[in-house]
C-alpha cells in the first residue's frame, strides 16, 4: 500500500499511555494501519451519509 497514513502513530502511544495501563507496553506497527482502514473506511461512509442528505459539507454527525 503506498498510500499516506492518516493516522499519526506517535498519537496511538500517547493515548494508550493515558490509559494508565501498566501491562501495554509497546504498540505493534499493524495498529496504525488498522486504525488507517478504519478511518478511511468511515470517511467514505461519512461522505455517502452527506450526499444522501444532499450536502456538501461533511459533519462529525455523518461519520
Amino acid at each position: 500500500m503506498t498510500k499516506d497514513c492518516i493516522v499519526i502513530k506517535s498519537k496511538i502511544r500517547e493515548i494508550v499511555d493515558e490509559t494508565g495501563t501498566k501491562e501495554i507496553q509497546n504498540v505493534s506497527e499493524d495498529v496504525a494501519e488498522a486504525l488507517d482502514l478504519r478511518v478511511r473506511e468511515m470517511i467514505k461512509e461519512g461522505v455517502k451519509r452527506a450526499e444522501k442528505n444532499h450536502r456538501k459539507t461533511l459533519y462529525g454527525r455523518d461519520i
